[in-house]
């Protein structure tokens, strides 16, 4: 399983992975730009197993290391090269806090989060557990079990909720209602790489990432190198109006409303989509708004 996470573009090594891959060349820009997150997924896992898969041994670490030098320093006031190694050794072990304290913030035990306690795996197991669906009634209030049953359920709810795609389009009424010339000069200016910047970065980087498991942090912490590439991939679906699945591909997420519900209206749908898909959407909000 792979997700981004904000802390490993603090890496020393966390460069290098990203322009490693960065000469790729596709049929389109977002084939590009497909392509290299796929390729730079493996060494990034890699880089979390190997740097940040022990962070509560790196923080007992790190910690000891400002105390010894605290201590020197004390004993050896006005020496400039003990209290720089002490500075040094205070912000890498504030940086290991921090990373350790964003990947626990969503979470309601974070006071507790640290100790390898019952409460630890008792709580894990309990959002593991609350998360799975495994009987429900369906519509002719009957009960299903099975994971693929209840999926089935929830497919023919959700169908009949929303419809299916119409083939047939109704036609624009020309009359009434109709963009100036003006207007529509304005609605088809392209869009520059700022305009795309200041979409992707009005997405908070915390918000759950789309299948891809790329967040928005990602492309801000490498636009100096990935950010031609994404423009050049957005600028080029206004063009040809072509979109890979990869990009438009969403997660598809059930969150209950009440405690432990028996039908398919007790969840709550919301999607997660990939950031590239919402800079795209977001960009033509802002247009026609």
């Amino acid at each position: 399983m792979f997700q981004y996470c904000d802390m490993w573009s603090k890496h020393k090594d966390f460069a290098d992975i990203i322009t490693a891959d960065m000469h790729i060349m596709c049929n389109s820009p977002m084939h590009s730009l497909c392509k290299y997150l796929n390729m730079v997924r493996t060494p990034l896992r890699r880089l979390n197993k190997e740097h940040f898969s022990d962070l509560k041994d790196q923080q007992l670490r790190a910690r000891k290391n400002p105390k010894l030098l605290q201590q020197e320093c004390q004993q050896h006031p006005g020496d400039n090269f003990r209290t720089q190694q002490e500075k040094g050794a205070r912000d890498k072990y504030i940086s290991i806090i921090s990373s350790s304290m964003e990947l626990q913030c969503k979470l309601e035990w974070i006071k507790y989060g640290d100790d390898t306690t019952r409460l630890f795996y008792a709580k894990a197991k309990q959002r593991k557990l609350s998360s799975y669906i495994y009987t429900l009634k369906d519509q002719e209030r009957g009960l299903v079990e099975g994971f693929e049953q209840v999926g089935h359920t929830m497919f023919h709810f959700y169908r009949n909720l929303l419809g299916e795609q119409s083939l047939t389009r109704s036609a624009i009424d020309m009359e009434d209602n109709v963009l100036t010339n003006e207007q529509q000069v304005r609605m088809y200016r392209s869009f520059l790489c700022n305009d795309i910047k200041n979409a992707l970065w009005s997405i908070p980087n915390h918000k759950s990432p789309g299948p891809d498991s790329y967040s928005s942090g990602f492309f801000k912490f490498t636009w100096d190198q990935t950010g031609l590439l994404v423009c050049s991939a957005v600028q080029d679906f206004f063009k040809t109006a072509t979109m890979l699945r990869e990009v438009s591909a969403t997660k598809f997420i059930l969150i209950p409303k009440i405690q432990n519900p028996q039908h398919a209206n007790g969840f709550r749908p919301i999607t997660c989509c990939n950031v590239i898909y919402k800079c795209i959407t977001k960009l033509i909000f802002q247009r026609i708004k």
